[in-house]
């Protein structure tokens, strides 16, 4: 599509090829013309040839770097309105006030949502257009006031009469029938904030020219129909006669359009449009302001960070516009929530309450007052209760709860960047306690976000250094008494920080990202040791290997299988991919159709640690479940608990009449042993027979007479 030669020109400039393509192809879907520079200096001198409508900048840069650029922009002619957006990774405090330091009107944070970019560019294009016309206005101005239709005015103050032409009526919305002009008529009409400015420019208008801004009430006195007038008054003298003061001239401008368009500026530059609630600027000014009266006052403030709990999930399934849909409602019950007086303790400020959308599903809060350790605790809770009401989106009923992160002036920092970092990490540390959660900030946790930064770089290089590998722990059938499978487990030997368990580097892979990759490992060279295993001429064994749900949601997941198995030659019926129930909870249709394009593929599918999250006979006849691990939670007090004896047979009970395998996993003692014998016509899995062993290790336990060694050994 050739784009419109109307259309406005972006400049982009960025060093990283991938990042370049897609923002460009972002821009230009949505109809902009763009341009594109590799460093500083291309993007200076293409701005130069082209002189584009709005330029976009990464921060690193080779050459010459964002905030470089930004400024060799701002110091050439006549680009100081020309819109700049800085591209940053940073997010810290000093970063952002270098970017505005350097002229960029605004910033955006890496990684780039390409919605957000595309409403942030707009927003900012028509800003600067609303600039530019404001500009053009006064230019305008300038040059036409002898033949613009003006309101003029004259007193003469000597005999105390005045004149105001028709267009003076018209802007004061006064009936020249009905009034006499007067100044005590005219000084009427001035709106009350700024008739003493009007008194003060009369008076001192014998030393000089004077020009006001003003607002004026309607005639009938009331606020509705407030417009603003740009007044100039000037004093004429009699030349005949020594220069004799001998009446006073004024003109009346209506600047409402503009005065609306600069407050439209201001609002954008300070709310967030979808909500209307104060942005991150606004708010980091309010906590900035709140914290010098506090330092006054000795008073403390509290400093909440509240963020939707799974609310990417719902975005995705029921897509963006019913995602801004659902935030909007968030932030009207929210905001009724701190409005409403007996919603807070007594002791709180309600007039401190700023309530602001830092972006995406998250909220800050600022309140203060004569405050106690329950009131944080109280008024987390009531937020987090105002939500527990289902919305209703587009005939969807939707539930939702948030997480809460809260940091205290002074105890956790004195300024607002430190606050709000700490109330960040205290919501991070919320969120691992699990849904609607509320978590204080504490100096540990900073510790423990320190060691997770460290632990993050480790881990980003441990696949290319091979500092992974799998264990593998055996799958015995009760019946065969044998192997018939293993399940890979994967362990990560640092050659610094030794053995890191997986329960504290994989939540970190999937936040970051890298769970992708390191799972495409798992699979391939879980696939690759099976079949190495069986060339001997061993009989085949199921390779059992653990999904995340992160991996799971992944598009390019079924191909990462299917290469595996092509690459492997494995039998795909003897590939099994472990499931949690949080991965097949909601019943989605993605989640539906990525399971059937497994099964189409003759993999199988069993519910991984059954009984722990959303067990629900509903999914397990939705989709295609070939079988079930019983939780090892319900087994460790087998068989002196007649209760989880009750529960396991349960469990096997269903799973039979739904044509289920299963598994009982987490075995250690002969009893428990016995009990799933007597009970379980499926497979067992534990330390009774095996601890997760190296590839070497488990081979020979394929070639030996285990099974009868292990019972013997615990009769």
């Amino acid at each position: 599509m050739t784009p419109d030669k109307n259309q406005p020109l972006i400049l982009i400039a960025d060093d990283d090829p991938t990042q370049l393509l897609l923002t460009r192809q972002t821009l230009e879907n949505e109809g902009y013309r763009v341009t594109a520079a590799e460093n500083g200096l291309e993007a200076l001198e293409s701005f130069k040839k082209q002189q584009p409508d709005m330029v976009l900048l990464d921060v690193m840069m080779p050459e010459m770097n964002g905030f470089e650029t930004c400024q060799a922009i701002r110091d050439l002619p006549r680009n100081k309105e020309i819109p700049v957006l800085m591209i940053t990774g940073l997010e810290d405090l000093d970063s952002i006030n270098q970017a505005y330091d350097s002229g960029a009107t605004d910033f955006i944070t890496k990684p780039l949502n390409w919605l957000i970019l595309s409403q942030r560019v707009r927003y900012m294009l028509r800003a600067s257009l609303a600039m530019d016309k404001v500009k053009r206005s006064e230019e305008l101005l300038a040059h036409a006031q002898t033949i613009a239709k003006l309101g003029n005015w004259e007193w003469d103050f000597h005999r105390d009469e005045m004149q105001w032409s028709a267009e003076v009526f018209r802007l004061l919305a006064a009936s020249p029938a009905r009034t006499t002009p007067t100044m005590e008529t005219l000084l009427d009409l001035i709106h009350h904030d700024d008739r003493e400015a009007f008194k003060e420019a009369i008076k001192h208008v014998r030393t000089a020219r004077e020009r006001v801004e003003l607002k004026l009430r309607t005639a009938d006195n009331n606020n509705e129909g407030v417009r603003y007038l740009d007044s100039q008054i000037a004093l004429i003298t009699n030349a005949t006669d020594n220069q004799e003061p001998k009446l006073l001239m004024g003109t009346f401008q209506d600047i409402t359009e503009r005065q609306q368009a600069l407050e439209h500026i201001r609002y954008l530059s300070n709310y967030d449009p979808l909500t209307g609630l104060p942005n991150r600027k606004l708010f980091t000014n309010y906590l900035e302001k709140a914290i010098s009266e506090a330092k006054r006052g000795k008073k403390i403030l509290g400093i909440m960070v509240l963020n939707i709990d799974r609310f990417k999930r719902i975005n995705d399934s029921l897509g963006s516009a019913a995602g801004n849909l659902l935030l909007r409602e968030i932030s009207k019950r929210l905001k009724k929530s701190v409005r409403l007086e007996d919603n807070l303790s007594r002791s709180v400020s309600t007039e401190k309450i700023r309530l602001s959308r830092r972006g995406g599903d998250e909220f800050s809060l600022l309140f203060g007052g004569r405050l106690k350790a329950n009131d944080f605790s109280r008024i987390a809770r009531r937020l987090q209760d105002s939500l527990k009401t289902s919305f209703e989106i587009h005939n969807q009923e939707i539930f939702l709860t948030a997480s809460v992160g809260i940091s205290v002036y002074p105890a956790d920092g004195n300024n607002a960047n430190t606050l709000l970092k700490n109330a960040d990490a205290a919501l991070h540390h919320a969120k691992k306690y699990g849904p609607n959660s509320c978590q204080f900030y504490s100096a540990s946790m900073n510790e423990l976000a320190m060691e997770q930064i460290k632990l993050e770089a480790h881990l980003r290089t441990a696949l290319e250094k091979q500092h992974f590998q799998l264990y593998y722990q055996p799958l015995v059938s009760i019946q065969q008494q044998r192997i018939i499978g293993a399940e890979a487990l994967i362990r990560w030997q640092h050659p610094e920080l030794g053995l890191v368990p997986p329960l504290k580097f994989i939540p970190l892979a999937e936040t970051t990202g890298l769970i992708n990759e390191i799972g495409k490992w798992v699979i391939r060279t879980a696939c690759d040791q099976q079949v190495s295993w069986i060339k001997p001429g061993r009989p085949p064994i199921r390779m059992a290997v653990n999904i995340s749900a992160v991996q799971f949601d992944d598009d390019s997941f079924v191909n990462t299988v299917s290469d595996a198995i092509n690459k492997s030659g494995i039998d795909p019926q003897f590939l099994e991919l472990e499931l949690t129930e949080s991965i097949i909870i909601n019943e989605s249709e993605k989640i539906l159709g990525t399971m059937q394009q497994l099964k189409n593929l003759g993999v199988k599918m069993v519910v991984d640690d059954f009984g722990t999250g959303y067990s629900s006979l509903r999914y397990l006849k939705h989709f295609p479940i070939d079988g079930l691990k019983i939780d090892r939670s319900f087994i460790k007090d087998i068989p002196e608990n007649n209760d989880d004896c009750a529960l396991a047979e349960s469990i096997i009970l269903m799973a039979v009449s739904l044509s289920l395998s299963v598994v009982a996993e987490g075995i250690e003692t002969r009893e428990q042993f016995n009990f799933f014998a007597n009970h379980l016509n499926g497979e067992i899995q534990g330390y009774l027979f095996s601890p997760p062993v190296p590839a070497a290790e488990f081979e020979n336990l394929l070639d030996s007479d285990f099974f009868s060694k292990v019972i013997k050994k615990t009769k």
